[in-house]
């Protein structure tokens, strides 16, 4: 599971016209939506400047944790080349933080008996939020845990691990034991 969070994002709309704030969000999710879709992700849903993102549905393979940190990655660039056209414009940079784990995912049918959606829910859409949130006490762009590195590794695609750096294990808030994880700074 993969949450993403837009930075800065806030900031910009609460100055904006609504529907100037609208199309904002448009771009920034396509965005996030094109990255997810060429690799091969579901876009679990939308969540005003942020997305949860699952891979492996319907069916588990064994590139899932590869897919989305390749994924991630290419998101990351896509708002590299789109802030240097902000910069060019005379507009702030927006910033995007992601957390990655890697495990299963309960998928179901949640809420009430007139208002119920298919979402993903259970341990690792937990752990892969808490890990976005570390992002900003890390100065971190991308947190995964050690189990996504673990997975990544099975398939073969140690190269998406350049440039992480491993730290000791965390306190994740709502889990008793600490986990390892791994960043990848932000770049300037």
């Amino acid at each position: 599971a993969i949450r993403w969070v837009g930075e800065n994002i806030r900031d910009r709309i609460e100055t904006m016209a609504p529907d100037e704030a609208v199309r904002f969000l448009r771009d920034f999710h396509r965005r996030i939506e094109r990255a997810v879709l060429a690799h091969n992700g579901v876009l679990e849903k939308f969540m005003g400047d942020g997305a949860m993102v699952v891979f492996g549905i319907p069916t588990p393979r064994p590139d899932d944790a590869a897919a989305a940190l390749a994924c991630a990655r290419a998101l990351i660039a896509d708002i590299r080349a789109h802030n240097a056209e902000l910069a060019a414009a005379g507009e702030r940079p927006i910033g995007v933080s992601v957390g990655i784990h890697y495990g299963p995912v309960i998928m179901a049918r949640l809420g009430g008996a007139a208002q119920a959606e298919i979402t993903a829910a259970g341990d690792t859409v937990n752990v892969a939020s808490r890990l976005e949130s570390l992002t900003r006490s890390n100065d971190a762009a991308i947190v995964i845990s050690d189990a996504a590195v673990a997975a990544i590794a099975a398939a073969g695609r140690l190269d998406l691990i350049e440039g992480f750096e491993k730290l000791p294990p965390q306190a994740i808030r709502g889990r008793v034991e600490r986990l390892a994880i791994w960043v990848k700074h932000r770049e300037p």
